[in-house]
């Protein structure tokens, strides 16, 4: 679980991904959705994830509900090799 700050509006996630692979392109698939509605509120395509000695690191503006809690599904694929991380 990530609990993160709905008051900020810069997030950071940090994971540990369960498959990599080195790939020539690496680009990665951010989804996030809202689990009630199954809604998504974050797509977003990017081609590196910051790496810190075991885990990854990601920061970015998803746009969540600021004005009551919420629950959120997060994926990360890597589109290269179709791993979700």
């Amino acid at each position: 679980m990530i609990v993160l700050d709905r008051g900020e509006s810069s997030h950071t996630i940090n994971f540990i991904p369960k498959v990599y692979k080195e790939t020539g392109g690496n680009i990665f698939k951010i989804v996030v959705k809202n689990e009630a509605q199954n809604t998504e509120v974050y797509n977003q395509t990017v081609s590196s994830l910051t790496a810190l000695k075991y885990y990854y690191t990601y920061t970015a503006t998803f746009g969540f509900d600021t004005n009551k809690d919420q629950d959120y599904i997060l994926e990360i694929t890597n589109t290269a090799t179709n791993d979700v991380l």
